[in-house]
């Protein structure tokens, strides 16, 4: 009888734990390994700076599990070697490619040299933060352009082909033009970055249910073991 009684209230506890959200720290959202040049597949690059008197813009379509608070991203980027990045120019919105409905901002960035240069282009990891930008679970569009280059070269958001899906202003869809060009069909012409910050997932109603029908099994059993 003790051991059926600390056994329902370890089940109770469960319960109660599964009641509250869970947060998850640190990695919001994650788009997969970056190319850096290293993949046959998928453009290469997308450029995300002014070049030649046109403001290149790219865009990546992702999903959040759960409601997020996005504190900081951090973006793969090719630079002419001997270049450094400063600062881009950054955007989320959850309605219409490009656009800026859910927070928009200018941030200054912090580049971390990635692999060996090549073909005249040295690859980084650049970071940035975020003003602890609060979005609901769902699916939104995160928009990089206007990256400045500390020779005036142009910027390049390295392609990934991973889980997100990308859009160039001016090209639409880019796996849809790596498809047509003989880059590869079937890719998802994503950018490689990640996102930093805070997810809260509900527990699905299916869990307490399958809690709720484990703790009347067992209150059952207590119940004729008391009788025994």
């Amino acid at each position: 009888m003790k051991r059926a009684f600390f056994s329902a209230l370890f089940l109770g506890l469960l319960g109660a734990i599964a009641a509250v959200p869970a947060s998850a720290d640190l990695l919001v959202y994650n788009s997969g390994p970056g190319n850096f040049g290293t993949s046959a597949l998928g453009a290469g690059a997308w450029t995300i700076s002014e070049y030649n008197s046109v403001d290149y813009t790219v865009s990546n379509w992702f999903t959040l599990p759960g409601n997020s608070t996005i504190s900081g991203a951090t973006f793969g980027v090719w630079l002419t070697t001997g270049d450094s990045l400063s600062s881009v120019d950054w955007a989320f919105d959850d309605t219409t490619v490009y656009g800026n409905d859910q927070g928009s901002g200018t941030a200054g960035t912090t580049g971390t040299p990635v692999g060996t240069p090549s073909g005249g282009f040295s690859y980084y990891t650049e970071s940035f933060s975020l003003p602890d930008l609060s979005l609901p679970a769902g699916t939104y569009y995160f928009t990089l352009s206007n990256a400045l280059a500390s020779n005036g070269d142009a910027a390049y958001w390295d392609e990934n082909d991973g889980s997100s899906i990308g859009y160039a202003a001016g090209f639409g869809s880019i796996g849809a033009y790596d498809c047509k060009n003989s880059y590869g069909c079937g890719l998802s012409g994503g950018e490689t970055f990640t996102l930093e910050g805070t997810t809260t997932i509900t527990p699905e109603p299916s869990s307490f249910l399958l809690l709720g029908s484990g703790l009347a099994g067992l209150a059952g059993l207590l119940k004729r073991k008391i009788r025994a």
